[in-house]
């Protein structure tokens, strides 16, 4: 006596409405791949939620399209020891600013004085901003600010003065 024993064949078609499933499945998949590829290829993919959230018309230059060194004259060196900095204004808008101080070239001492006051200089940035709100640093204007860090900074330092601050970055996001 012969036994004949019935299997389900597991490479049986899939049904019509399980077809259109997985097709739109692979679809998505498909595209948000290509789209991530596209992204990264055009190094555009980390600069996505920063270019919506500027909310200042000078931030929207990138640290190759503004150099500080086009705009500082001869004669001069730029520190740039301070770095990106976070901030929060008066009104909890959040402030990120990337400065750097011009100074008389070859003057190795007060490189050296601006290198050891780094975290006083940092401190003056965040408490200038601390004490404005949003509204405030937009109608003083970008060259304010400059000005008044410029000054704020120039009074805790005793061998030489900064010239000018630079901005390689400044954004106010909401």
């Amino acid at each position: 006596m012969k036994r004949h024993f019935q299997t389900k064949n597991i490479f049986s078609p899939l049904s019509y409405g399980n077809t259109i499933l997985l097709s739109v499945l692979i679809f998505i998949l498909l595209i948000i791949t290509l789209t991530t590829i596209f992204y990264f290829a055009n190094g555009e993919f980390g600069n996505f939620a920063r270019k919506n959230a500027i909310t200042h018309n000078e931030s929207t230059k990138t640290k190759e399209d503004f150099s500080p060194s086009h705009f500082y004259e001869e004669g001069y060196s730029l520190f740039s020891g301070i770095s990106r900095l976070r901030a929060v204004t008066k009104d909890g808008v959040s402030v990120v600013v990337f400065p750097w101080l011009s100074y008389t070239k070859d003057d190795s001492l007060f490189y050296e004085e601006l290198s050891q006051k780094t975290q006083e200089l940092k401190d003056i940035v965040s408490d200038y901003f601390s004490e404005n709100t949003k509204t405030e640093l937009l109608a003083a204007g970008e060259n304010e600010i400059k000005q008044a860090l410029c000054d704020r900074m120039n009074q805790t330092l005793s061998l030489n003065k900064i010239k000018t601050v630079f901005f390689s970055e400044y954004i106010l996001l909401d």
